[in-house]
């Protein structure tokens, strides 16, 4: 409005789904961690969202991304490409846009921009609508 701009964030923390990613209990119990509190995990996920809305507000955008990729769970993922005959590639990031990055066997660099595609967990798969 204005020049102001509104954001809102939704955020979901999967608890138990260990199924088509993964679950935080079973990363905790892997890790012998039996002893967690869901209220302090919690805590914890807050103060460092604080820090990464603070990095934001101030559009230092290159710190938050390379903190985003460095850990972000599709890095050298598989997939197959719809939209080139089935093509495999591996996601190598996002770019500045926010759209995925991938490399095909050729090392041909492709940018899927959100045209209807969709990311199948279930299939390491790009499916475009």
């Amino acid at each position: 409005m204005g020049e102001q701009v509104f954001v809102k964030i939704g955020v979901g923390l999967n608890l138990d789904n260990s199924h088509p990613t993964e679950c935080l209990n079973k990363i905790f119990r892997e890790n012998n961690l039996n002893d967690w509190k869901c209220e302090m995990f919690i805590a914890k996920f807050l103060n460092h969202f604080d820090k990464y809305y603070q990095t934001l507000k101030s559009e230092v955008m290159n710190e938050f991304m390379n903190d985003f990729q460095q850990n972000w769970l599709h890095t050298n993922q598989k997939v197959r490409l719809e939209s080139l005959n089935q093509q495999e590639a591996e996601i190598i990031g996002i770019n500045e846009f926010g759209y995925l990055k991938v490399k095909t066997n050729d090392n041909t660099e492709h940018i899927l921009q959100p045209d209807g595609n969709r990311f199948d967990f279930m299939q390491n798969l790009i499916v475009r609508r």
